[in-house]
């Protein structure tokens, strides 16, 4: 496995985790969907944020990670890549493959990082001293890197697939 694939699976069991350890001190009713002035307008128990969390994150796990493994058993017709007949020729399918699921785990941990981070501010509204609204700055902060990581990514991943001319 791959160092971006390790760190993408350590992100999404450290903030587990950290959800599983907060979860004793959170109050009963946890504030879980704001309205766009920030005030909450959806809650959930400690135990359903838990649940909620671990499921999310297992399923961008199957998405980021278990998905571009299955890619590697479609027909190469049914693979959409720019420039598809260069980049899965016999000598470069491998290469391709290889690439396409590290590109897809980067996007898992900037996803999951993203959720890891969103989740934390949802926790930190609700713990005690929290005023039960979620903090406009650092929840624009995180929407900002999200937002510039995904333009990054999908320009890079882009970039990827030009053949230099012959």
């Amino acid at each position: 496995m791959g160092l971006v694939r390790r760190f993408l699976v350590v992100v999404a069991l450290g903030s587990i985790v950290r959800m599983w350890l907060v979860q004793s001190q959170l109050p009963s009713r946890i504030a879980t969907h704001f309205d766009a002035a920030g005030t909450a307008n959806g809650w959930l128990s400690p135990s359903g944020l838990v649940a909620f969390h671990v499921a999310l994150l297992a399923l961008m796990l199957i998405v980021f990670l278990v998905l571009p493994r299955l890619v590697r058993r479609l027909p190469v017709a049914a693979i959409n890549v720019p420039n598809r007949d260069h980049w899965l020729a016999p000598e470069r399918r491998e290469a391709t493959l290889q690439r396409i699921e590290d590109w897809m785990a980067a996007l898992g941990l900037l996803v999951v990082g993203g959720i890891a981070l969103l989740e934390e501010l949802v926790v930190r509204a609700s713990l005690p001293g929290g005023d039960g609204r979620l903090p406009l700055t650092p929840l624009v902060g995180v929407l900002a890197a999200l937002l510039v990581g995904g333009v990054g990514w999908t320009i890079g991943f882009m970039r990827l697939w030009r053949v230099a001319p012959r």
